[in-house]
């Protein structure tokens, strides 16, 4: 035997199947990049020792909400040397839902007044999407640990799935914030505004009733914790000192948003008394401080006296006064003279080169300087009889939310001018008693109520005029 011709031996590329990998994605997001595997691979080969080049073409449908769907794997372009290549086995794709934070909305009430209807902010959509477009159905829930009768602060609400649906989300629930604040009330003082010791005794001293009426405001909801409430009655004399007393808040039964406080002061001289009245902190209602005037001043003649109140007619708020003014042996006149009245900063201002935030004041005007007194009565009779003092004065600001006092300056002249009609009730009494106030310096007229030929009429409290 001889060799004899050859022949061809053909070995033909094995077949890879391209296998998609399984991915997952949240709706909205981005898909991620498609990952493949390889089966079918000879003689030990491994996707690691095989040099391929090209890349699988793995795809899916676009457009698709929560869900599984199959991921597909052709060949590509891919190429090596000892292979080609099959479409394999298909894998899930899934799309979970997105997060949509369902945020409650801040609220805020008064003590006292109904809670709000609570709402929520929802945010996190996707796809362009919005609530009208997103498939989200229904409404959230809520809960709060807030009463009717929780005190003023910070209280959480807290959004629940309630009746809210959707197919391509999910909720996360963010708390908000109910603030209840304080209720509103207004102090009126109706105690004693003008008494007599009695006795022409310079040694001479007497009770005064310091009484209130609080009032919550009259929005339509009545609180119920008034009666835990407390009024603090500061009595400060002309020339400094105090005398304090706080007592708690009567109210009815039943309630109808108002309560009375009152104590009685012994042993009081004769003088010129600021009185400051606060609420003491609670949770439940908040009050503007208020100051008013009551004199205590001593029997006989040769003097002229009065404390009451009014309706300033400019500023429409209430106005107190109090006052005593007698001669000396030597003639000149002595005592001294106390006048409230409320005023307005709508914003911060500086007066006299003091800066006064924006608020609600209590305006003093107290004499610093009592100069001349005449008195004058009609022939005949002590009915309409007349007095006129004069002196200088300072100014002090008092907030009446703050307290914080500001001293605006002194040394401001100032006229009094009062008409006696009669003890109040008296079936002798013509009118009311009267009064008239100016205040001024060099660059004029700083305050004026009345005038001496047009007096105000007080609407509480006496004047008395003894020659």
């Amino acid at each position: 035997f001889t060799t004899g011709n050859t022949a061809n031996f053909t070995i033909t590329k094995a077949v890879l199947a391209v296998n998609a990998v399984g991915a997952t994605k949240v709706y909205g997001a981005t898909d991620p990049t498609f990952t493949w595997t390889y089966t079918g691979f000879q003689n030990g080969d491994t996707a690691s020792t095989v040099d391929f080049t090209g890349v699988a073409a793995c795809d899916r449908a676009n457009g698709q909400p929560v869900g599984t769907y199959l991921i597909t794997c052709a060949p590509g372009n891919l190429v090596t040397d000892n292979y080609t290549f099959t479409t394999g086995n298909t894998a899930n794709f899934t799309i979970t839902k997105a997060v949509l934070a369902v945020t409650a909305d801040a609220q805020t009430r008064p003590y006292s007044d109904p809670t709000p209807t609570f709402t929520a902010t929802i945010t996190g959509f996707v796809n362009g999407e919005t609530r009208a477009t997103s498939g989200v159905s229904g409404q959230p829930g809520f809960t709060t640990t807030a009463t009717a009768e929780s005190p003023a602060g910070r209280y959480a609400i807290s959004p629940t799935v309630g009746t809210l649906s959707a197919s391509n989300y999910s909720f996360n629930f963010v708390a908000g914030t109910l603030t209840i604040t304080k209720e509103d009330a207004t102090i009126v003082y109706t105690g004693d505004t003008l008494v007599s010791t009695g006795s022409t005794s310079a040694s001479s001293t007497t009770g005064v009733t310091l009484s209130a009426v609080v009032r919550e405001a009259a929005d339509g909801y009545l609180g119920t914790q008034m009666g835990r409430t407390f009024i603090t009655f500061t009595l400060v004399k002309s020339g400094g000192g105090s005398v304090v007393c706080t007592v708690p808040v009567n109210t009815p039964t039943p309630y109808v948003g108002a309560g009375t406080a009152s104590c009685t002061v012994p042993n009081l001289g004769a003088d010129n008394y600021t009185l400051q009245m606060e609420m003491v902190n609670n949770g439940f209602y908040t009050a503007p401080i208020v100051n008013a005037a009551v004199t205590v001043a001593l029997a006989g003649t040769g003097f002229t006296t009065g404390g009451g109140w009014f309706t300033e007619p400019e500023l429409g708020t209430r106005s107190n006064f109090g006052f005593t003014a007698k001669y000396q042996k030597n003639g000149s006149a002595q005592g001294n003279s106390l006048y409230i009245y409320r005023k307005t900063l709508s914003t911060a201002t500086t007066i006299n080169g003091v800066l006064l935030p924006a608020g609600e004041y209590n305006w003093i005007i107290k004499s610093n300087v009592m100069s001349a007194l005449t008195q004058t009565c009609p022939s005949g009779t002590t009915i309409g009889c007349k007095a006129t003092f004069v002196g200088k004065s300072n100014v002090t600001a008092v907030n009446r939310l703050t307290g914080i006092a500001y001293g605006l300056g002194g040394n401001r002249q100032f006229q009094v001018d009062v008409t006696d009609n009669g003890e109040p009730g008296s079936k002798l009494t013509p009118a009311p008693d009267t009064y008239a106030l100016r205040v001024w310096d060099s660059a004029g007229t700083y305050y004026q109520v009345g005038t001496p030929a047009s007096q105000k009429a007080l609407e509480g409290g006496n004047i008395q005029v003894r020659p």
